[in-house]
């Protein structure tokens, strides 16, 4: 369910919707597994994880016409926000092995 909550925050919308859009759910599944009323059956989170696989989060280009601002304290130890969604990516991927 983190990884589900981790690409809805990447892509701008919420968990649930990730979820109807994937795996085929109404609207109310996503806060009964939140809330520990109920799971999704395997073959929904299959279709979940698929559906993030194949809809990858997008990667901002680091062109020179649209440079990437960096975080004004830059340098102690935080995370430009290309990095942050390349972890992201990164991390739902890495459950297929890729």
């Amino acid at each position: 369910m983190e990884k589900v909550r981790i690409y809805a925050d990447a892509i701008g919308v919420q968990p649930s919707t990730v979820a109807q859009t994937a795996g085929k759910v109404n609207g109310k599944a996503w806060s009964r597994w939140e809330a520990g009323e109920g799971s999704p059956t395997l073959r929904t989170a299959d279709k979940i994880l698929k559906y993030m696989a194949e809809n990858p989060v997008p990667v901002p280009s680091e062109s020179a016409e649209h440079p990437v601002e960096e975080p004004s304290d830059a340098g102690k130890h935080t995370t430009p926000f290309t990095a942050q969604i390349r972890a992201a990516f990164l991390l739902i991927w890495g459950v297929h092995g890729r």
